[in-house]
């Protein structure tokens, strides 16, 4: 019985053994096996699509915090002045950055990212010093990237919801446009005409005094900046007059204007609040002198202004394209000139309405009388003389 005892014990941990064995061969085929695989991921070509959304989540929100604190300390006022100006020479670079990646930021920092823009954009008042309201203005690429930042903002996945009034980034922009005149200012433009297009085409304005405003002050700016500028910009106010039919009044002569309470006291040009700037009161005397321009182009766009030809779309270039096109030129030194066949004075244009043949019309001149004569009996004549 002792022996059968202990053959028992013996094959039981015999069996005991070779499981544990097995569970150990197992372990290791499998860590062998995941070994391999992570090898064949690292050869292989392809990008696992977790990974790199994971990588570009993380990546984005290093780069959106970066871009707050920039902004957050511009706002500072404990800042040294040497500390500000460094400060705000990044400004014009991380309102670029937001630009382009506003319509990926989270819900949640919408609400904060817009309250800071707001202050950013938000003019000093009329009481402080002329000098203290110039040196704490933004530069003009850092307040029209703010404002594309806010305009792309709200109308992204969940901006159309905030209880937001576009008002507050509209005014600015209009505040804005002036400074485009200088020729410093006017390389600017593109981004002024991006912004105007979030504003007035990618959403519908209900506010008819602020349409007419924006396309009074953009056909004046238009005057002041090169061809290559302001080709685009007058292309653009064709395409806000397409859609809002309700600023044609602008078109009509001062005199014919009919004076009411609401038009009464003239065109307000400095005012900061377009709805305030009463544009019904004047006209777009701009265009005509638009149509005069020297380069075809901007002279070809005025003119369908004052026509109210619409854009046919595709065979004519929207803005951008436009503008693409012109600063090509513009750098190949290329203008595109149309001849003019001008007829002769002495030519007659006249057909007669029985015969569909050109007839050739003869000119006869009343000959002098030494037409004939040489030049031996004209010496003669003189010497009688």
């Amino acid at each position: 019985e002792d022996e059968a005892e202990a053959v028992r014990i013996h094959t039981a941990a015999v069996q005991k053994k070779r499981k544990k064995m097995a569970a150990l061969s197992a372990d290791g085929e499998a860590a062998e096996a995941a070994e391999i695989e992570k090898e064949l991921k690292e050869g292989s070509a392809t990008i696992d699509v977790a990974v790199l959304a994971k990588a570009q989540a993380d990546t984005l929100q290093t780069v959106v915090v970066s871009y707050f604190r920039i902004l957050k300390r511009s706002s500072d006022a404990t800042i040294s002045h040497g500390e500000r100006e460094k400060v705000r020479r990044l400004l014009p670079t991380a309102l670029e950055g937001l630009a382009k990646f506003a319509h990926l930021i989270h819900l949640d920092t919408v609400v904060d990212l817009l309250a800071l823009l707001k202050h950013l954009l938000n003019p000093p008042d009329e009481d402080d010093d002329h000098n203290t309201a110039a040196s704490t203005e933004l530069p003009l690429d850092a307040a029209l990237n703010s404002l594309l930042t806010a305009f792309q903002t709200l109308q992204g996945p969940g901006g159309q919801t905030l209880p937001i009034d576009p008002k507050e980034y509209i005014s600015p922009l209009y505040r804005q446009l002036l400074r485009l005149v200088t020729q410093s200012n006017a390389v600017h433009t593109p981004l002024a005409l991006q912004a105007i297009d979030l504003a007035f085409l990618q959403r519908r304005e209900y506010s008819k005094d602020r349409t007419a405003a924006f396309v009074k002050r953009m056909l004046g700016v238009s005057l002041h900046l090169p061809p290559r500028y302001a080709a685009p910009m007058v292309n653009l106010v064709r395409m806000i007059l397409a859609r809002y039919s309700s600023v044609q009044p602008l078109f009509e002569s001062e005199m014919d204007v009919v004076y009411s309470s609401a038009v009464a006291g003239g065109l307000v040009l400095d005012a900061h609040d377009p709805e305030r700037s009463n544009p019904f009161a004047s006209s777009v005397w701009e265009v005509a002198l638009l149509r005069q321009g020297v380069h075809p182009t901007l002279s070809q766009q005025a003119q369908r202004v004052a026509n109210n030809t619409p854009i046919k779309l595709p065979f004519e270039k929207k803005y951008h394209d436009l503008r693409i096109a012109m600063e090509r030129d513009y750098d190949e030194m290329y203008i595109r000139y149309a001849p003019v066949k001008m007829k002769h004075p002495l030519a007659d244009s006249t057909k007669a309405k029985d015969s569909k043949k050109r007839r050739r019309v003869q000119y006869r001149f009343i000959k002098s009388r030494h037409a004939n004569k040489t030049d031996q009996e004209l010496k003669r004549e003189l010497l009688k003389l």
